[in-house]
């Protein structure tokens, strides 16, 4: 059985792959909060499913200039 890799850690800094450089994770904590804080979205025509689509689009629209992989379904969901 082969051990479980986790696709959204980067394996040279053991922390979230992000698009910021950020290397540990105060500095990713850092620029989520910078940049979720200056974001100016609207949230208003997302479907409000209450469903993972919902969750995942609300993802999306946070975290996008921070990670590539927001609003992804976790594998194998």
């Amino acid at each position: 059985m082969s051990e479980f890799v986790d696709p959204y850690i980067d394996p040279k800094t053991g922390i979230l792959r992000n698009l910021v450089g950020a290397t540990t994770y105060p500095e990713l904590r850092k620029a989520e909060g910078d940049i979720v804080t200056l974001s100016e979205i609207s949230l208003d025509d997302i479907p409000h499913t209450v469903n993972l689509v919902e969750l995942q689009e609300i993802h999306k629209r946070l975290f996008s200039k921070i990670y590539d992989w927001a609003g992804e379904g976790a594998p194998g969901i």
